[in-house]
């Protein structure tokens, strides 16, 4: 549908003002990218951003792509310190629709076993995870376009703990009576972890040589600290488990294997923590990844999980 049809014009310098308006233009922006015919032939991005202003006329009116319309206006949006929450809403209802694409509703138990793992009707693990990783893209994207360094801090600092500690459930779950929740679960998490990192990245960069890095250690390990306490039983949950453990495990593994220098900024006991609850989960190896990319500090509790593993 074009953005015009949404919200009646297309007129660059118009001033947001009802939530509901922002609202439906992201959520413009998640199914223009997530659309199968787009990602197919451009990986969403030819659907988001189109061809701007003035390409294609169509009855006196140059219908926008959403990414455009949004680049245009997202200046003029009040209360931009809440948009994180609507961008983090529309990508789990993107996850779950990512899950059960192509499925009716009576069909949503059966899951397939393939060669390349777990399928729901023709949508593989592989291929749901791909599309998880453009939406969590996209929201990432969104989230420093509209608030830049300020917001990130704000995501890590309160608006993912909030999230979690939340009793968010899975309406799709609820809805076929859980026959898919722990996929749908499992794929939010991973969404979140990816959107997380992402977020970092863009706002403080991998290392250690723009400025904004400098910001980084603080608030990285308030998010990592408060990962720790959850793990550690000092604070309570909401959502689900399932989302949670993909969270954990798929934030650190990115960290290790993507961003290390992250890893230095943290304090060796929150370190230690993280990888013993790693470790509650089975996860050895990665806790290992992650004692080994904690510096010397952590060299001693690395070596005890080695020789416990061996």
């Amino acid at each position: 549908m074009p953005i015009c049809e949404v919200f009646g014009s297309c007129v660059p310098d118009v001033s947001w003002k009802l939530p509901t308006g922002v609202f439906q233009l992201l959520k413009s922006c998640f199914a223009a990218t997530l659309s199968g015919a787009s990602i197919s032939s451009n990986g969403g991005v030819g659907a988001l951003l189109g061809h701007g202003f003035g390409s294609h006329f169509c009855g006196g009116i140059s219908p926008v792509a959403p990414g455009i319309l949004y680049l245009r206006v997202y200046h003029s949006i009040r209360d931009i310190e809440f948009i994180t929450e609507e961008i983090i809403s529309l990508m789990m209802h993107s996850v779950t629709q990512v899950a059960c694409t192509g499925l009716p509703k009576e069909r949503l138990g059966k899951l397939k076993r393939t060669r390349n793992g777990l399928q729901c009707g023709q949508v593989s693990l592989a291929a749901a995870m791909t599309r998880v990783k453009l939406a969590a893209s996209l929201g990432a994207s969104l989230v420093c376009l509209s608030g830049g360094l300020g917001l990130v801090q704000l995501l890590f600092k309160e608006t993912l703990p909030s999230w979690f500690i939340s009793s968010y459930r899975s309406e799709q779950g609820e809805e076929d009576g859980g026959s898919l929740g722990g996929m749908v679960a499992m794929l939010r998490g991973y969404a979140l972890a990816y959107f997380a990192v992402l977020c970092g990245a863009f706002a403080w960069g991998i290392g250690n040589s723009c400025l904004a890095s400098k910001r980084r250690p603080k608030v990285l390990r308030a998010h990592m600290e408060f990962l720790a306490s959850a793990l550690d039983g000092k604070i309570s949950l909401g959502c689900d488990s399932a989302t949670w453990k993909s969270y954990v495990s798929g934030f650190v593994s990115l960290m290790v294997g993507c961003t290390p220098p992250w890893v230095l900024d943290l304090e060796p006991d929150v370190l230690i923590r993280l990888s013993k609850g790693l470790r509650q989960w089975n996860e050895e190896e990665l806790a290992l990844a992650l004692l080994g990319s904690g510096g010397v500090n952590t060299m001693g509790t690395a070596a005890e999980l080695i020789s416990e593993m061996q």
